[in-house]
């Protein structure tokens, strides 16, 4: 992924600056072997016969032993920051006992997961931007970092690498 500065990044996950969701932020690294890998699902896409683009929107979940859904969200006392977009702590399988053991009410639906928004420029579809998401800094106690926020009208330059031949799944690079 394009860092918006000319340098490009890793996608992996990190602290928070708030911590109420047990969650962790999608951050930026320059380490390949930190890269995060994702798995799309709920993919819609369509062809804008005006400016010929392709567009695509998906919602993404991290492909880690938690399989949850990206989603996004203020802190409880951040006012005037932009949503960022997190992997909560539970999982798609979690579930909580409601009392009924044959029953569990299940802790998080995929479908209220974030839905990502790409578009390709007209052309050969070699160059992916996702859209309405840029890069914010954030501040968490003494760490500070840089997160991936939703932000109405920005965009980034992406690029898309499939993983270690053995798996079926794409690191993103920004």
């Amino acid at each position: 992924m394009n860092e918006g500065n000319g340098t490009h990044a890793w996608l992996t996950l990190g602290k928070c600056h708030w911590q109420w969701t047990g969650g962790e932020c999608i951050r930026s690294t320059q380490d390949e072997s930190q890269a995060t890998s994702f798995d799309f699902f709920n993919v819609r896409d369509s062809y804008d016969i005006l400016d010929f683009r392709l567009h695509i929107t998906a919602q993404v979940a991290v492909n880690d032993n938690i399989r949850s859904a990206l989603m996004s969200a203020k802190g409880p006392d951040d006012k005037e920051g932009l949503p960022m977009l997190y992997r909560p702590s539970r999982g798609f399988w979690d579930a909580e006992d409601a009392g009924d053991v044959d029953h569990p009410k299940l802790s998080l639906h995929p479908s209220r997961g974030y839905s990502l928004e790409f578009a390709t420029p007209p052309g050969p579809v070699t160059d992916w931007k996702l859209l309405n998401i840029r890069w914010v800094s954030t501040r968490y106690k003494v760490y500070k970092g840089d997160a991936l926020a939703v932000s109405p009208g920005s965009s980034l330059s992406i690029a898309f690498k499939r993983c270690d031949s053995k798996q079926e799944f794409l690191d993103v690079l920004i």
